[in-house]
């Protein structure tokens, strides 16, 4: 009886332990339970918390895609906008560019015509002047020779007087007398006519000084013309040789004065023709100078008309220049926006694929 009891009494003990070990192992199995209770009531607030902010993100995204997508429209917009606008001002510039062609074609074709007009002009007024100087040089040889055959006639008949004044002075003194008194008085009318004739040259002289006075006036002229204006040097070089030739003809003139006191009829009419080609040196000054004042506006006012082109080209260049900047600017933002979206969707997968992963462990 007493070793059956103490069977009974050892089997006792390993069931009390056996229960002791399950009171245990339940206990560890309660907080087990709990703790997954805890974590699936948390895992299922976070997931909740997730899910809620997984719909704000998407709506966020979906406001910032039609943002982005009414952004989009608005950049494309204008980017027609200012392409239309670009070709506009690309059709203005080429129109300008036309106008600019056009009115070069224009001043080239008056400058050459202004050209062969005044080559023109140069050919006849040179031939006018070798004119002039030929019937010139003929007047004067005419003149000189006339004068040396008056010279031989006087002296011849002067000779001839003295032969015969000596031969019959011996014979007719009363006669000679006679005519001595004839012959002072001739003088006397000589010298008057010699003080006439002085008169005359005087006269000639004082207009020779006024002709002089006139010629130097058309020189100063011809002087600032040719410092006003390069086109017109080939012009004043021909006047100037005309000028200069005008007054070779009056120092002709003078000599021919001093040298022939009594051809004042060939004297004014050399003075005649000396003054009428004054006059006409003077109106082809004035026509010069009105043609000089003419090309002066022209080329004054095509060069405001081109700095003018000039200018709008340049704004137009400027104002492309901007829109591209501006066109480039938007495309660069557009590029941004596209990659912080596809940086935040890439984000947002990474963070639900993690969560999912993390939640199929605990399940696991």
């Amino acid at each position: 009886a007493q070793s059956a009891l103490a069977k009974e009494r050892d089997s006792h003990k390993e069931a009390v332990d056996e229960l002791a070990e399950m009171e245990e192992e339940l206990t560890d199995s309660m907080v087990k339970v709990e703790d997954l209770e805890r974590l699936k009531s948390e895992t299922a607030q976070t997931l909740a918390e997730t899910k809620e902010d997984l719909q704000e993100t998407e709506a966020a995204l979906k406001k910032e895609i039609e943002e982005r997508e009414r952004e989009r429209e608005e950049w494309d917009q204008e980017r027609d906008d200012m392409e239309a606008e670009r070709e506009d001002l690309e059709k203005e510039r080429a129109q300008e560019e036309e106008a600019v062609a056009a009115l070069k074609a224009k001043l080239q074709e008056a400058s050459d015509a202004r050209e062969e007009e005044r080559e023109r002009e140069a050919q006849a007024h040179a031939e006018e002047i070798e004119r002039l100087e030929a019937q010139w040089e003929d007047e004067r040889e005419a003149l000189v020779q006339e004068s040396a055959t008056e010279r031989e006639r006087l002296q011849a008949e002067r000779e001839t007087e003295l032969q015969s004044l000596q031969g019959e002075r011996e014979a007719e003194r009363e006669a000679a007398e006679a005519e001595k008194t004839e012959l002072l008085a001739s003088l006397a009318d000589e010298t008057e006519s010699h003080k006439m004739t002085e008169a005359e040259r005087v006269r000639l002289e004082g207009e020779r000084d006024d002709t002089q006075t006139d010629l130097d006036t058309a020189t100063a002229i011809i002087q600032d013309i040719k410092e006003g204006h390069d086109r017109t040097v080939c012009e004043s070089a021909a006047l100037t040789k005309s000028l200069e030739s005008v007054q070779q003809r009056l120092a002709d003139t003078q000599e021919q004065l001093e040298r022939e006191k009594e051809s004042a009829h060939a004297a004014n009419t050399t003075r005649d023709r000396v003054e009428h080609d004054m006059e006409s040196l003077s109106e082809r000054l004035s026509q010069m100078e009105t043609e000089h004042a003419a090309s002066t506006a022209a080329v004054a006012e095509l060069e405001a008309s081109n700095v003018s082109m000039q200018t709008r080209v340049a704004e137009a260049e400027a104002l492309e220049g901007t829109l591209r900047k501006r066109l480039e600017d938007s495309e660069a933002k557009e590029a941004v926006a596209n990659e912080n979206l596809v940086k935040m969707k890439t984000g947002f997968q990474i963070k639900i694929r993690a969560f999912i992963d993390k939640w199929n462990a605990k399940e696991a």
